[in-house]
């Protein structure tokens, strides 16, 4: 799968908009060692910030950044991890 280099934005103004639950929520969709937390990106009045590649979002949520970067960066919107699936142990 291709590997997208994100950057969460952690100054104080994304901070109190929710910057940490963006980067735990980003942290479990994608590969960890790809999503860093940056030093202030000084976009704070469009707070809170995150850079994927070469794009930047703004006003980021948790419920949909991690779609929105997939999306726009051509990786599956969706993956099941085997570990995921609940299945019955009859059926195993």
């Amino acid at each position: 799968m291709k590997k997208v280099n994100i950057k969460v934005c952690c100054g104080n103004k994304c901070s109190e908009r929710g910057a940490v639950r963006i980067l735990e929520e980003l942290q479990d969709k994608f590969d960890e060692s790809s999503v860093e937390i940056s030093k202030c990106l000084d976009y704070c009045e469009r707070a809170p910030t995150v850079i994927a590649d070469d794009k930047i979002y703004f006003e980021c949520r948790t419920k949909d950044i991690a779609e929105r970067i997939k999306k726009d960066s051509g990786l599956p919107i969706t993956e099941i991890k085997i570990e995921d699936l609940h299945l019955d142990d009859d059926l195993i």
